[in-house]
Order: C-alpha cells, then sequence, then structure tokens
C-alpha cells in the first residue's frame, strides 16, 4: 500500500471512530493532527478504538499484520505522530 491509500485509509477510520463520538472528542482528520505526543488532543480510549480501527483495516488490506500497540513511537512519551507520521510509518511497516 502506497502512502496516499494508507492517509485514505487513515481518514476512514478517523470518520468510523468519529461516528461514535461526541462533537468535542472528534478527531480533527488532517494529516498534521497530533495522534500521540505532548500536542495530541485525544484521550486513552479514543487512541485505542483508532489504532484497533486501522489495524484491522491494514491487516485486512494487505498481506502484513501490523501492531501499532508495539510501535516504538508509543514507547516514547514525549514523540508526537501525527495522522501523516503514521501514514509513513505504517508505509514503512506494510512495504517492508
Amino acid at each position: 500500500m502506497n502512502r496516499d491509500a494508507l492517509l485514505a485509509l487513515l481518514e476512514s477510520a478517523i470518520a468510523q471512530v468519529n461516528a461514535g463520538l461526541p462533537p468535542e472528542k472528534k478527531i480533527p482528520p488532517g494529516p498534521g493532527t497530533a495522534l500521540t505526543g505532548a500536542e495530541s488532543e485525544l484521550d486513552s480510549l479514543t487512541l485505542t478504538t483508532l489504532f484497533f480501527e486501522v489495524e484491522a483495516r491494514v491487516n485486512a488490506e494487505s498481506d502484513r499484520t501490523v501492531d501499532l500497540f508495539s510501535a516504538p513511537f508509543l514507547l516514547e512519551p514525549d514523540t508526537s505522530m501525527t495522522i501523516r507520521g503514521l501514514a509513513d510509518w505504517l508505509s514503512a511497516e506494510v512495504n517492508a
């Protein structure tokens, strides 16, 4: 999967997660939105729900298994990961 396909997948996953959230908790869908780190406004439940949704979609649409919960960027509490950055990371994982 290329980066553009992964960005589209992330946008779709965000829309799915946002459908179940109140307006004040919705994830802004732009590529610069911070998902992790100090700039992120997501609570842990929303991030976990999003990651489960993304994993399921990537695993279904590619021949690779992706595990976001063991990703290096989650182990570094000060690391900020944006939607664009996640698409880049996923692209490297899926196309490795």
